[in-house]
């Protein structure tokens, strides 16, 4: 409750007339994915991620002949990053999927673009990427 009333402080909501909580609707549904709104999604997203260990200095990937797996229960099923939740919008009707990519398309073609192979079977990896949900 905390979040979303922060939310609507942030938006300003008490400026907007007729907008009284949960009374605000088409507000709330809005599309908000214009590409100019994607961009500053997109910059947000990447700014968010931190690592908290690098244990014997792994990163940065140095060698792109290295088999990159990508592994986990939310790698690659589109369901488990599009279901029913309050972060990811991307259930919710009204936002559009077009964009959306799981984040083994995101590693691979980042990743094959800098000369790795990615796969999504450990089997022969050099290196393991999990992500969890």
């Amino acid at each position: 409750v905390e979040m979303l009333v922060s939310a609507f402080a942030h938006m300003n909501n008490a400026e907007m007339a007729g907008c009284t909580p949960p009374d605000c609707v088409s507000e709330l549904a809005a599309n908000a994915r214009s590409p100019a709104h994607s961009a500053v999604a997109k910059a947000a997203a990447a700014s968010a991620v931190v690592l908290l260990k690098n244990a014997k200095n792994l990163l940065p990937l140095a060698d792109p002949s290295q088999v990159l797996a990508v592994s986990g229960p939310a790698a690659s099923a589109a369901g488990s990053q599009t279901g029913e939740d309050y972060y990811s919008g991307v259930n919710e009707g009204h936002i559009p999927r077009a964009d959306f990519i799981t984040p083994l398309d995101a590693i691979r073609a980042k990743g094959t673009s800098l000369g790795f192979k990615v796969t999504s079977s450990i089997k022969g990896a050099d290196i393991c990427i999990v992500v969890g949900g």
